[in-house]
Parts: structure tokens; sequence; C-alpha cells
């Protein structure tokens, strides 16, 4: 969810899931996002930015197509397959978390109470 800009700053529950929904509407791809985080409520659309909650899959490859494994140099280079990991979705679930993780480490500071 934080690859995506779309957390909210709180932790994920453990069994929480993130839903993506591909459809065609008059010949065109869309993707939906929606988040399950209890079992109590339907899902919450989630809304992506510059994109909203429904997004065609061209605008969202153009929009995340930097966060993806394209080719197998590259799956080498994160050094995924050294732990066992086979589904592309995960792979790129980890390598944009471990991506923003970077990123955002230069900014974090820790401050004492």
């Amino acid at each position: 969810m934080y690859a995506m800009n779309v957390a909210n700053d709180l932790l994920v529950p453990y069994a929480a899931t993130v839903i993506m929904e591909v459809y065609s509407e008059n010949s065109e791809y869309f993707v939906e996002f929606l988040y399950r985080n209890e079992t109590t409520q339907p899902p919450h659309p989630l809304s992506l930015p510059s994109c909203g909650t429904r997004c065609t899959v061209r605008k969202f490859a153009e929009l995340y197509s930097d966060m993806a494994i394209i080719d197998y140099a590259h799956h080498d280079m994160v050094g995924l397959h050294k732990i066992g990991l086979r589904t592309p979705i995960l792979e790129i679930a980890i390598v944009s978390a471990d991506y923003l993780d970077q990123k955002n480490a230069h900014s974090m500071t820790c401050s004492k109470e």
C-alpha cells in the first residue's frame, strides 16, 4: 500500500488483503483496488494518486512501471531468487517496499523522549 501511495499511516493488520480487480468495459481494460481489513465490512475501494478508484490498465502501467521487475537480469540483481520467491506479484511488492524503505531512510530521524 505504501508502494502505491495509498497508505493511511496506520499499521496494516496481519490478515488484511488488497484485492486487484481487472475488467473490460467498451474494449478498454480497467483495474480497481479494494482493501479488506476486517470480515464484518465489505472491502474499501482504494483511490490511486493520479488515477482515482478506477484506473485504465495503460495508466496504471505508466504510473507504476518503474516498480516492476521486467527481465531476468533485474530479477537476479534484486536477489529474490536466492530466498526462493517465484511469484512475480510478491516480488514486485517486496521490491517496491524495499525501494520505499531505502528512499525514506534518508528522511527519517529518531528522537529520544
